[in-house]
This record gives C-alpha cells, structure tokens and sequence, in this order.
C-alpha cells in the first residue's frame, strides 16, 4: 500500500525511529532516505540538513508534552487529586510517545547539536519550586523533579533488558498501567510528605535536610 501522506511527514517519522534506535551520531541521512524510499538529496529539499531534521523530530517530540509542562509552569495541579492526574498524564504521555524517552536518553550520553541546550530549557519549569507541588524540603525539590522523570524514561529504555526476566512485555498495555500505577504509588508518597520538627537543622552527611514523613490514606488512582 502507498503512503499518501506528506513527504515531509514521512521524513520526520523514519527519522524519530532512526534517532531513537541509533543516536544522531549513528543515523545518516542516507539512512533516512532509505527508510522513507526516496533518493537522500529529496531530503534536503525538506530539511537543511541533519541537525535541521533532528531538531524538528525533537520540537514535534515535545509538542504533546508542551501542554503539560504549562500546567506545570502555572501550578494548577494544587491538589493532591490533581497533581496525581497530572503525573498520570505525564506517565501516560511518556508512554504513547517512546522515542521522546529514547532521544533523551541518546542526548545525555553521546554529543547531539543543540539537544542539550534545547531538552534543558523545555524540561527546567519541572525543577521550578512552583511546579513541585511536593511537600519536600526546598533541596529535595529539583531531585523529586528529576527522579520522576527518571522512573519513567529509564523504564522505557531499559523495557528489552527488563523483556526476559518479566512473565509480561514491560510496554505493553497491561505492563504499562502497572508501571503508571507504581510510579503514581512514590508520587503520592510524597504529596503526603509533611515534615517533622525543624527541618532546617535536621542535615544527614551530605548536608541535605532529612524529613520523616507520614502518609495518609491514599485513595485509589484507577480510572473507572
């Protein structure tokens, strides 16, 4: 069957897969035009060049999460219920777009043009003090940030190693809402964080504050 759609989007598509398999280091334009079915300089007549094409494979990435982050950016999620929401939607969002966690992992370990710089700045309001919404102590903040992002960008790049020792494959649907569900279960567990005594004279070896915690009941977060 013919693909009728934009040569363009095409383009954009083989390269996302591209990208997120073999970096942008391990991907060539001929590559790409292979994928597609056209010769490689029809490529040009669509994108400048590589570093062009990888950084709209990567603005296109970013559009569906954009939304949330502005959430974020605002603090809506204000609430316990909403802010699960919001996680869940990140998660989910995570999940119905692979490649995005795959392109980041690819950028931390290998030099990308641009990718850094550019992943840096969409992913900073998450590390905002406004967009935390956890009840952590101020240090903690961005490390609550980044380990959520963490929980659910190594579960996907990790999903083949983790394949043969599950009875389940780790991105299938059901696998999926396990992974949601657990990565929701340390959310929770720290929106119902509440410090204890004086925090700020409360240090371990490394000089970051140490808060006990206690936990309310958690209500469920299975959608109906």
């Amino acid at each position: 069957m013919t693909d009728s759609r934009p040569t363009a989007e095409r383009i954009l598509d083989a390269a996302e897969a591209l990208f997120a398999r073999h970096g942008y280091q391990g991907t060539s334009m001929g590559d790409i035009a292979a994928r597609v079915g056209v010769r490689p300089p029809s490529l040009y007549n669509h994108f400048r060049g590589k570093e062009a094409l990888y950084g709209a494979v990567l603005e296109r990435l970013m559009a569906h999460f954009q939304p949330l982050i502005g959430q974020a950016v605002q603090g809506s999620a204000t609430d316990r219920e909403s802010a699960l929401r919001w996680a869940r939607s990140m998660a989910e969002t995570y999940f119905d777009h692979p490649n995005f966690a795959r392109l980041l992992q690819h950028a931390a370990l290998a030099p990308t043009p641009h990718a850094r710089a550019l992943l840096t700045e969409f992913l900073r309001p998450l590390f905002e003090p406004a967009a935390s919404g956890m009840h952590l102590p101020p240090p903690l903040q961005p490390w609550g940030a980044m380990d959520f992002n963490n929980l659910l960008i190594s579960y996907i790049t990790l999903a083949p190693l983790y394949r043969p020792l599950l009875d389940i494959d780790p991105l299938s649907p059901e696998a999926r809402e396990r992974q949601v569900e657990m990565v929701l279960e340390l959310v929770d567990s720290a929106l119902t964080r509440r410090p204890a005594g004086n925090v700020a004279n409360t240090t371990n070896a490394a000089g970051i504050p140490s808060t006990p915690s206690s936990h309310a009941p958690r209500p469920s977060r299975r959608r109906a």
